[in-house]
């Protein structure tokens, strides 16, 4: 059908593009992923993730950019841990990916620094300054995840013992009750898991 091939010309709210539809879901898995974070100050780091990430299905055929296609994205992204173990945390990201720039493997450039494009730093600029005004215009309960009930099935897959259950059983319930009106008032809006 037309507009269903990854290469077909689509249209979203009166823009056109090419490539995934809006709406359609990736499902990546991170098996051999290294997280390294460096502290500057008491409540910042510097994080350095390194990884191959596979698809958790096959793609496909004749579907994605070719072989040797390279991105530039901007991940905005929150994440919640909870301490398991002495080596062990239950880790939810949350946030949203955009598309800063992207190289096809015969193009010796990025397509930001073709002629009367704008650089990748001013994009990142404006995405980011897009993001917080969204992020200012939403009044919900900012603490917790939306995918609450992943964060907590992380942690009780981890833990076999009864107290840390109790406590995250209470947990979840307290999270879902105080979360059901901005549920409702953002639905639709609502961010995404980051994959």
């Amino acid at each position: 059908m037309p507009g269903h091939r990854y290469t077909d010309e689509k249209e979203f709210q009166g823009r056109k593009y090419h490539g995934m539809r809006v709406g359609g879901i990736h499902r990546w898995s991170y098996p051999d992923g290294t997280w390294k974070e460096r502290k500057a100050t008491p409540s910042d780091w510097g994080v350095v993730f390194t990884l191959h990430k596979r698809r958790l299905s096959k793609a496909p055929r004749g579907s994605g950019a070719g072989v040797g296609s390279e991105y530039h994205w901007l991940l905005v992204c929150e994440q919640w841990a909870r301490k398991e173990d002495a080596n062990t945390y239950s880790t939810v990201m949350e946030g949203k990916k955009f598309l800063v720039a992207f190289k096809k493997p015969e193009w010796p450039v990025w397509n930001t620094e073709f002629r009367n494009q704008r650089p990748a730093r001013e994009k990142v600029i404006k995405l980011l300054e897009a993001y917080l005004e969204r992020l200012r215009s939403q009044d919900a309960n900012h603490e917790n995840p939306w995918n609450v009930e992943t964060f907590e099935g992380l942690a009780l897959d981890q833990s076999e013992t009864e107290p840390a259950a109790v406590i995250l059983t209470d947990l979840v319930e307290r999270r879902k009750a105080s979360r059901a009106p901005a549920r409702t008032r953002r639905h639709g809006t609502r961010p995404i898991r980051v994959t």
